[in-house]
């Protein structure tokens, strides 16, 4: 029999799947059961965070199950009762599933939906709502629908979970990948197929996948002041609506912080507002290379900024890593040049600043370039480029010329190896400066 593209398409979907293994546990043990645990299951997260996949893979769990479900696209709705009403068809079944995707797209109605469509639904029906904003209070005040509701807030995958998908796309597991995706599935999508696409994509894929990254992030920005701020908050290390004023320069920033703060790729923490680092990547990388005098007037306004609870710290500047390895770059090359090093942004990151007082950064910073360095010797395989770096860097020949002579290289090589170091470097330091936050 010749299968429909469909069933190719799930095929191909479900093989590619990875991790939510307690996801599918939970959705599992629920339709399975003789009576529903709950009759809401609300899931969110980031846009790419794979919403749409748990949905479909929890679809492919009702088939094998015989379970009858229907599928509805809040971005392929009008939020209106009528229309929604039109788009819905009942199923004649006892048990069965309704799944509704970017929800967010139907909050206008969610009153209506909660009120008046859904308890008309047979009691046997399972109702998996999948939005980008996390659930509103009405779920959880109401005293009968707070007996049924379920949520869940999906997060980045787990390094092992990236590297089995990495793997299933016969995707090695690099560092960059792993480190520029921090297991968000989006992210790890668009890395795995441009290195499919040219392995020699993926040391310059940052600004093409922030790109697309970034489309789906600016979605839930609805104008230009918006956008300025989501640039602002994304600078800092976390956020507080003071800080936010200081750095908008204006004296009333309330509705912009709580707009932020509703976004669902920022946290809110003890601190203040943090990004998802993914989004913050895209969207810094974006600033900078859209309004760069925007982007140094958010970091010295930063760099200004005093907490009242810390009048003598310097708080961190929050880098992209694409930021970061320009920096460990720019470092390297004026490592013997303390007059220029003092301009270079990893004397603000927390890497330098949790180690050291304002008068020694300079010397903390050389420090932790030659500490990562000398990791490099440890393997076999990586003391070439420790050589090649102290060479150039750290112990320098004149000349990058005689640098390749003292250490019997063609200068093609000598020119490779020391990218390549600088990259191991770099990608050494950024895990500690991702620890230290």
């Amino acid at each position: 029999m010749t299968l429909r593209l469909v069933e190719r398409l799930n095929a191909v979907r479900h093989q590619n799947f990875v991790g939510r293994e307690s996801e599918c546990e939970l959705f599992q043990a629920a339709i399975a059961s003789r009576t529903l645990p709950f009759s809401v299951l609300h899931l969110s997260g980031m846009g790419g965070i794979g919403k749409t996949m748990l949905i479909r893979q929890f679809a492919q769990l009702c088939r094998t199950l015989n379970i009858p479900t229907t599928y509805l696209d809040g971005r392929t709705l009008d939020p209106s009762p009528q229309a929604f009403l039109k788009a819905y068809h009942p199923i004649g079944s006892a048990r069965q599933v309704l799944f509704i995707d970017s929800y967010e797209r139907l909050l206008p109605i969610e009153t209506w939906l909660r009120e008046e469509f859904l308890p008309q639904l047979p009691e046997q029906t399972l109702i998996v709502l999948a939005s980008r904003m996390a659930p509103s209070s009405a779920w959880r005040t109401d005293p009968g629908w707070q007996a049924l509701f379920y949520a869940i807030a999906l997060q980045n995958l787990s390094v092992e979970d990236s590297q089995l998908y990495l793997k299933k796309r016969s995707v090695p597991p690099l560092p960059e990948i792993l480190n520029f995706t921090s297991g968000h599935p989006l992210a790890l999508l668009l890395m795995a197929d441009l290195y499919i696409q040219d392995a020699g994509l993926i040391s310059n894929a940052t600004f093409s996948v922030t790109q697309i990254l970034l489309e789906t992030f600016l979605e839930e920005v609805p104008s230009s002041t918006h956008r300025i701020a989501l640039g602002a908050c994304a600078i800092a290390d976390s956020t507080t609506e003071t800080l936010l004023s200081e750095l908008l320069q204006q004296s009333d920033v309330h509705e912009l912080f709580e707009w932020l703060r509703g976004l669902s790729f920022i946290q809110s923490e003890r601190f203040g507002l943090v990004f998802n680092p993914v989004a913050r990547e895209a969207i810094i990388s974006d600033l900078r290379w859209r309004n760069y005098d925007l982007w140094n007037r958010f970091h010295q306004r930063i760099q200004n900024y005093r907490t009242p609870s810390e009048p003598d710290q310097e708080p961190s500047v929050a880098l992209s890593q694409t930021e970061f390895n320009q920096a460990v770059w720019d470092a390297f090359r004026h490592f013997v040049r303390p007059d220029v090093l003092h301009q270079n942004p990893l004397l603000r990151s927390r890497l330098v600043i949790e180690q050291s007082t304002s008068d020694d950064r300079i010397e903390v910073l050389r420090s932790r370039l030659q500490e990562a360095a000398e990791l490099l010797q440890l393997s076999p395989r990586d003391e070439k480029l420790y050589r090649t770096l102290h060479r150039t860097y750290l112990n320098p020949a004149p000349t990058q010329e005689q640098a390749a002579e003292c250490l019997d290289l063609p200068f093609s090589t000598y020119r490779r190896y020391l990218k390549t170091g600088i990259s191991r470097v770099a990608d050494i330091l950024w895990q500690r400066e991702r620890l230290a936050s």
